[in-house]
């Protein structure tokens, strides 16, 4: 079940910007490595940061 877009979208009134990460089994080891993550993770955790600082 999908529900990413309705998730979104309930924040969209709040926040400037919504970045999905999507689920990503090295996060739940304990210590996050970015370069344990898969390569869409990191990408969207590279928007996530940029989503930040466009907003300082």
């Amino acid at each position: 079940m999908q529900q990413t877009p309705k998730i979104k979208e309930g924040f969209a009134g709040m926040v400037r910007e919504v970045v999905h990460i999507p689920f990503d089994p090295a996060i739940v080891n304990g210590v996050l490595r970015f370069d344990a993550l898969r390569p869409e993770t990191q990408r969207a955790c590279l928007a996530m940061g940029a989503a930040v600082a466009r907003g300082l």
